[in-house]
């Protein structure tokens, strides 16, 4: 998908033949908000980040956690619990990357 994004204006996404996504790659991701966050180094477990409101999965490789929010507006509350007035390495909000949404709205049996 990362080549797609590289090479491509607009998409089409089929499903069994039928339409399910169109537009630029900018539009479809805006149409599902910043509902991810990355982060590195953060003032709190891995356990205590699975517990914050908002936060419905959790991906941790080491010292960094990729985070899928069911709100974008839940940023802030996750950006506040995870620094506790500590600095952290890392925190960015950004939204689901192409893959991610192929893998929603298509189906990824192997994922």
């Amino acid at each position: 998908m990362h080549n797609v994004e590289s090479l491509s204006d607009r998409l089409v996404m089929l499903k069994n033949g039928r339409e399910v996504l169109t537009g630029t790659i900018p539009d479809i991701q805006a149409q599902y908000g910043e509902t991810r966050i990355h982060l590195k180094q953060p003032a709190v477990s891995a356990q205590a980040i699975t517990q914050l409101p908002g936060v419905v999965a959790m991906h941790q490789q080491g010292d960094e956690f990729d985070l899928e929010l069911d709100d974008p507006a839940r940023g802030r509350e996750v950006f506040q619990a995870v620094t506790q007035g500590e600095y952290i390495t890392g925190f960015s909000q950004h939204a689901p990357s192409l893959d991610e949404i192929f893998r929603m709205k298509v189906g990824d049996d192997n994922a």
